[in-house]
């Protein structure tokens, strides 16, 4: 008879082990088997977030720091004129219309004063 082997099935491959949990995944040192990886993903998401907040804030205070430090520089502070121009000229230009009006109205004889009765 010719000789006949006879093999078994082998149930694992030699690079798996069987210590997988029945779950289909190894047991590794902080591995829980798929339970926790949404949460893990979101601890890891906020604290990308926290982070780049933290830069984005830390960016900020810089630009503050470096435009204050740009004033200093100039020699103080700029200063806007325009209101202070507005005002000067409107209260002359007022003061020279009423004035005017005055001498015309004294000049046809149609100026009130109170003391010409």
């Amino acid at each position: 008879m010719a000789a006949m082997s006879l093999t078994t099935p082998r149930l694992f491959a030699e690079n798996e082990s069987q210590d997988d949990g029945g779950w289909g995944a190894e047991n590794e040192i902080g591995d829980d088997g798929g339970w926790g990886d949404e949460m893990i993903d979101e601890v890891v998401e906020q604290s990308s977030r926290n982070e780049e907040l933290a830069s984005l804030q830390v960016q900020m205070a810089s630009k503050r720091q470096g435009t204050v430090d740009a004033r200093k520089g100039q020699g103080g502070e700029e200063r806007d004129l325009f209101i202070p121009i507005f005002t000067l000229v409107s209260v002359i230009g007022f003061s020279g219309l009423y004035g005017y009006e005055m001498l015309r109205l004294y000049s046809r004889g149609e100026l009130y004063l109170p003391w010409d009765k």
